[in-house]
């Protein structure tokens, strides 16, 4: 009786240390997963002659386009486009031309450098009048959860759409999904004031700023030319 008594503590201690190790391990393995999340990224263009009809570029080749997207994941030190900071020549060269390059290694340099890690680039761009949504699958990491991206408005003088530094893990959660404006910038590369615009480019940079122009705001509010929606794909 006495020896089963013994057993019986020694298997009670045990099971009580093993409940213990579970425990402990369980928040480890919860927070493993939550480190880092998947998303793919739509955007829904909703640029075109209804909802912009000022000046709107029917003569263009592709009668409007929107030039395929780039941008990065990145935490705080990073800034792909800000109001009232001057354009990088990477960002200059986006919004002029809708070349990703020099930009992507503009990007580079900063996953290098650890402010930012991970190169966003869609594959597809949206011609008009009307617009096709694109979409992209990215990964991100906790400890740089933000994420930026732009493409240019084409034909115009250095003009171009996106969103800036857009959180998605708030409160220690990955968000679900998140629907964000996509309004039209200009970069202050160029001085030209419509979509035809001579190339006017300017020696010193002016700061990148909304655009308020009649081309894209009504009754004095500006209109966006899409929305981009995250939404957080499920781990396998």
């Amino acid at each position: 009786m006495h020896r089963f008594s013994s057993i019986a503590r020694v298997g009670a201690v045990f099971g009580a240390f093993a409940l213990a190790v579970a425990i402990h391990q369980s928040p480890t393995q919860a927070s493993d997963v939550e480190a880092s999340a998947t998303y793919r990224v739509v955007f829904v263009p909703s640029w075109n002659p209804t909802n912009h009809p000022t000046d709107y570029p029917f003569s263009h080749a592709k009668q409007g386009l929107l030039t395929p997207v780039i941008g990065a994941t990145h935490g705080k030190d990073f800034k792909l486009f800000a109001a009232g900071m001057k354009p990088t020549p990477g960002l200059e060269r986006l919004s002029e031309m809708g070349k990703h390059d020099p930009l992507d290694a503009e990007i580079r340099k900063s996953i290098q450098s650890g402010k930012a890690s991970t190169l966003i680039e869609f594959a597809d761009a949206s011609p008009g009048p009307v617009h096709p949504p694109v979409s992209h699958t990215f990964h991100i990491e906790a400890s740089q959860s933000m994420v930026s991206l732009a493409g240019m408005i084409a034909p115009s003088p250095d003009w171009f759409y996106g969103v800036s530094a857009v959180e998605l893990r708030a409160g220690g959660k990955w968000a679900a999904s998140m629907t964000v404006d996509a309004f039209a910038w200009d970069s202050g590369g160029d001085t030209g004031t419509t979509y035809m615009s001579e190339d006017a480019d300017t020696m010193a940079k002016q700061a990148t700023r909304l655009l308020d122009n009649d081309v894209f705001t009504r009754n004095g509010h500006r209109v966006p030319v899409g929305v981009f929606i995250f939404t957080r794909v499920p781990s396998m």
